[in-house]
């Protein structure tokens, strides 16, 4: 839910994500932190490279989220998928 948050709101800052997902500010960070690349200093397990965390120019106690060129690859992917939806077939050839 957070990457897809971020990828409608990219410059969010990680107060904010909490507040989008309903989530308290250090488990969005977390959850930042696990979507942010290895290389990141605070990266967490499994840190898979869909966003990277900047400083925000506004207040530099705090980070704001942006996807990298492989979150914005998957957030094309989705996109895609959701404009080619098809309805879902059932057995007997009626729409779900």
């Amino acid at each position: 839910i957070a990457f897809l948050y971020i990828c409608e709101n990219e410059g969010v800052n990680v107060r904010e994500l909490g507040q989008l997902t309903a989530t308290t500010h250090s488990k969005a960070s977390r959850t930042a932190r696990r979507l942010a690349a290895h290389d990141f200093p605070y990266a967490l397990w499994p840190s898979v490279g869909l966003v990277e965390l900047r400083d925000n120019a506004h207040d530099g106690r705090s980070k704001t989220v942006y996807l990298t060129p492989l979150g914005m690859e998957l957030r094309n992917s989705i996109e895609a998928l959701i404009a080619d939806a098809r309805p879902i077939q059932t057995e007997k050839g009626r729409s779900a």
